[in-house]
């Protein structure tokens, strides 16, 4: 009844009403919460953020797509972002769900013109869904799936692993099976809106916060088929920090936090110095201890910087024997959107290099579990054990004396281990940078973030990698050559990508949940408008280049 029903509403074209209807009357119930950040900012700034014809350079002549980043508290950001793009001549227009709050947010900000998801949306038969399933497909084969050059499978599967926190499933087993076809409509649903939505705008560029999940996915590869620029905004890791960075059809599956060619071959020209790793080092010391590292998910909240002898009496590793990390991902934070993983997923990696550690005793090993657990679960409501936990108990049961645990829960800052390891192994993670900086090798498992810039390892196959780990013991520590390649590098991710905010602030409380915190520092539309950091941004749109790169941090 409820199908036949919503089939109606669609066929009628009562849906978009209808759901507006059930949000203003959610928005009236939800009234004290919703509006107690409009009327922050309406109070901070009177006349609002409009952009009067006479800041003007340019003609507004080119159609900027922002899709909504959700959070009202985002706004302050946004509000940077959109007036950058409009001083170099793009007119905003704002892709969001029905909500009354941020769309008055959103105009006091001086955005007038608005699109709704809900308005090119349309249902997805069961048949349709039907014909992309089959008995014999593996994760693989659904990762494949595209409509219109839109990888929608990827994520439905993205998406489907984010809400079930798995990140492996059994196809066959009618739960999951039901999960995944909910998935694929609402993804598949999702690619049709996106293409009709640049079929109707005609968009020169798209910004958007996270484009690795449905909706905003589709959406980005919409935009790039139809050549429009795409630009992603990211916080970097640090507060009151950005990262932007522009994609094409070619790097489409670059990691935002990497560096294009271009920054690359910069960053190399430079002569390098000891002052250099000095300020590098003295970065990631500063965010490690400060526990300011990635706090838009407390990787380091409360964390205890431990000496090297300290800490390996604490993890009671042998002396005589090298050190190896492991940092496994959190199998269901999927990035299949970044370049190609040689194993089908992240909890085969970890399972298949756990089998592989347990057979090399030669090394101690460590199992370093992504701190990010903490808030996620705190977040999510859950209180069951880390999917890593299980992964371990089921490959290995009880762990052998030579491979230890640190667990998210942990006192020990990360920051500790970089004087004690030999070796660290990650499929893409920012360690494979950091660990390299200190001289350590990083085997990798996955392409599209530092890979094959000539400090990491770089397997091409699972045997390869899987060969390697059985030898591990027997590699190198990298050479001087390496070392710096690697610490260049970090440099420009960590200290040249970031754009320092001014005009807004954005950070994380230390609590329970990284509770985030935002605002803007601009009090009148001239001060907004000729704000370092909306400068900085404009600039860097006109410069056609693929990286911002702060200038005045490049040596």
């Amino acid at each position: 009844m409820k199908k036949i029903f919503k089939k109606f509403l669609y066929k009628t074209k009562l849906y978009s009403p209808l759901l507006a209807l059930i949000v203003a009357l959610r928005d009236i119930f939800n009234f004290k919460k919703k509006s107690q950040s409009y009327k922050k900012l309406k109070n901070i700034f009177k006349t609002g953020f409009r952009s009067p014809a006479s800041f003007l350079s340019q003609p507004l002549d080119k159609v900027m797509l922002l899709t909504s980043f959700g959070h009202h508290d985002y706004a302050g950001v946004e509000a940077v972002v959109i007036k950058a793009f409009e001083k170099s001549g793009f007119k905003p227009v704002v892709l969001m769900p029905r909500d009354y709050y941020l769309k008055k947010i959103y105009q006091h900000f001086g955005v007038s013109d608005f699109i709704f998801w809900d308005s090119f949306y349309e249902e997805v038969s069961d048949q349709k869904i039907d014909s992309y399933l089959s008995p014999s497909f593996q994760l693989k084969d659904y990762l494949n799936l595209q409509i219109n050059q839109i990888g929608f499978g990827k994520y439905a599967i993205s998406s489907l692993m984010r809400q079930t926190r798995q990140g492996s499933f059994d196809f066959k087993n009618p739960k999951i099976l039901k999960k995944l076809k909910n998935a694929l409509r609402a993804s598949l649903e999702y690619a049709h809106a996106s293409k009709r939505i640049v079929d109707y705008l005609h968009p020169h560029a798209l910004v958007c916060l996270d484009r690795g999940y449905t909706p905003n996915g589709q959406l980005f590869d919409a935009c790039l088929n139809a050549k429009a620029l795409a630009v992603t905004c990211n916080t970097a890791h640090k507060n009151n920090a950005l990262l932007f960075k522009r994609y094409n059809i070619e790097n489409r599956k670059m990691h935002p936090v990497s560096l294009s060619q271009a920054s690359w071959d910069c960053l190399k020209k430079g002569a390098w110095t000891q002052k250099h790793w000095e300020k590098l080092n003295e970065e990631l010391y500063s965010c490690y201890v400060s526990g300011a590292w990635y706090s838009e998910v407390g990787t380091q909240f409360h964390k205890k910087i431990l000496d090297t002898e300290t800490l390996s009496k604490k993890l009671e590793l042998n002396p005589n024997k090298k050190t190896a990390v492991v940092f496994p991902h959190m199998f269901w934070d999927a990035t299949f959107f970044f370049g190609a993983d040689l194993f089908e997923s992240y909890e085969e990696w970890f399972i298949e290099t756990l089998k592989a550690a347990s057979r090399n005793t030669n090394l101690n090993w460590i199992i370093k579990i992504h701190p990010a657990n903490t808030i996620k679960d705190a977040r999510d409501g859950i209180t069951q054990k880390h999917s890593e936990i299980l992964a371990i108990e089921q490959t290995l049961g009880n762990l052998p004396d030579h491979i230890k645990l640190i667990a998210p829960e942990s006192e020990i800052n990360t920051y500790s281990l970089y004087s004690l390891m030999d070796y660290g192994l990650t499929v893409r993670g920012t360690i494979g940078m950091e660990a390299s900086c200190f001289g350590a090798p990083v085997l990798t498992a996955g392409t599209g973030r530092y890979d094959g810039f000539g400090f990491t390892i770089d397997p091409k196959s699972k045997e390869e990698y899987l060969s390697k780990l059985a030898r591990l013991h027997e590699i190198p520590p990298l050479s001087k050559e390496q070392t710096e390649l690697a610490r260049r590098y970090a440099y420009g991710v960590f200290l040249c990508r970031p754009m320092p905010l001014k005009s807004a602030n954005i950070y994380y409380e230390q609590d329970q949940k990284a509770t985030l915190f935002a605002e803007i520092n601009a009090h009148s539309s001239k001060e907004l408008w000729l704000a370092p950091d909306v400068n900085e941004i404009s600039s860097w749109l006109q410069s056609h280049t693929e990286d911002y790169l702060n200038q005045n941090a490049i040596f």
